[in-house]
C-alpha cells in the first residue's frame, strides 16, 4: 500500500472544495472517500474520462474545525486499499 503524506486543506465554512484524484486503467477501481460526519459532507463524485482520467468529488464545509478527510484508492473487494491520501482539512469563518 501506497500512502502519501497528509496535506493541510483550510476551507471557509459554507464553501465547497474539489478534489481531483487520478484513476488507473485497472477496472474496477474507485476511491472512497471517508469524512468527518458534522464537519464536511461529499456532495458530489464524478469520473471524467478525459486522459488522465480522474475523480472529482466536491466536498462541502458544514461546521467549524478540523478533521481528517481519508480518500483509498482499491477495488471495494479488496481487505486493503492500493494507496490512501490524507488531507486534514480545517473550517474556519474567515
Amino acid at each position: 500500500m501506497v500512502e502519501v503524506p497528509p496535506k493541510r486543506l483550510r476551507v471557509r465554512l459554507g464553501r465547497e472544495f474539489e478534489l481531483r484524484l487520478p484513476l488507473g486503467v485497472a477496472p474496477a477501481h474507485t476511491w472512497r472517500i471517508e469524512a468527518p460526519p458534522g464537519l464536511l459532507a461529499v456532495v458530489e463524485q464524478r469520473v471524467d474520462a478525459t486522459s488522465p482520467p480522474r475523480q472529482h468529488v466536491r466536498i462541502a464545509a458544514r461546521a467549524l474545525g478540523r478533521g481528517t478527510l481519508r480518500c483509498s484508492f482499491g477495488r471495494p473487494w479488496d481487505a486493503e486499499p492500493e494507496e490512501v491520501r490524507t488531507y486534514i482539512v480545517e473550517v474556519v469563518l474567515v
